[in-house]
């Protein structure tokens, strides 16, 4: 998770504090509490939306980092690209590509009944 334990208590209780002001003045207005009950849900559920928009997407934080890309599988793309074939040997002899051929991956045995 990109979010630290201290911020998601701080995100947590400011939600918290926003659905418990909204009650207290639902119930101060003398709303009727089955509205009361069907508000509260579409309030938090309104936090959560809107704290999806400020960070990472995956986490319901208004506090969220999103995290950097993963480097590694970066790093295996570019492994990759330069095993392509040139476009000057490819210009030379279009037929033969020179590709470098991995050994094929080894199939998992099957049990047979």
């Amino acid at each position: 998770m990109s979010v630290k334990t201290g911020a998601q208590v701080t995100d947590q209780t400011i939600k918290g504090a926003i659905v418990g002001v909204a009650t207290y003045f639902f119930a101060k207005g003398n709303m009727d509490a089955g509205l009361q009950a069907a508000l509260i849900p579409a309030i938090t559920a309104v936090l959560a939306y809107l704290s999806t928009k400020t960070g990472d997407k995956s986490v319901a934080s208004f506090f969220a980092k999103v995290k950097p890309a993963d480097l590694s599988s970066i790093a295996k793309v570019i492994e990759q690209v330069q095993e392509l074939p040139k476009l000057s040997d490819l210009a030379a002899d279009p037929e033969k590509p020179k590709v470098a051929k991995k050994p094929a991956a080894k199939k998992p045995a099957t049990k047979k009944n």
